[in-house]
């Protein structure tokens, strides 16, 4: 029998997905529910007076996006766009950002039990929900709320 909370509902999480990614030769992961699409990598327009981590903007149907430099954002020597990059379009604080990355690699199931805490990273990293293993390798959760929001507070 599963282990009830204070409202009689059940303690039973189902796996979260998460869409994974690459940056460097690490794997990060994004809660899929919060990604509207991957698209391939395409022209991007500076926005003079931007913020650093701000590579400008796409525009994706009539919408005008940011995209982030996810290299400044986890403060990694940037890297070079290729074939392989692409601009996952996420949905942060209502609003519609994007972040380029260098590949997505696919959709991971995460049991939320399995979810390590980020081993001394926490004060260091609040955008780090957690580290998950799978199929040999270490994937970084990430909270992009913590990770765009705070990072947009700090340039205002």
């Amino acid at each position: 029998m599963s282990p009830k909370t204070s409202q009689g509902q059940s303690n039973d999480q189902s796996p979260e997905q998460w869409l994974t990614f690459t940056m460097e030769q690490e794997t990060y992961g994004i809660e899929v529910l919060r990604v509207k699409e991957a698209l391939r990598y395409m022209e991007i327009f500076p926005v003079p007076g931007s913020p650093p981590h701000v590579i400008g903007i796409i525009s994706i149907r009539g919408e005008v996006i940011i995209v982030n430099n996810m290299w400044l954002l986890l403060g990694l020597r940037e890297g070079e766009t290729t074939d392989q990059s692409r601009i996952i379009l996420l949905e942060v604080s209502g609003k519609t950002e994007g972040i380029l990355v260098d590949s997505v690699t696919g959709i991971v199931e995460v049991d939320p039990f399995k979810i390590e805490a980020p081993a001394g990273q926490g004060e260091d990293h609040p955008h780090v929900k957690g580290t998950f293993h799978h199929e040999g390798s270490l994937l970084i959760l990430l909270e992009m709320d913590k990770l765009l929001i705070d990072d947009d507070s700090a340039d205002d």
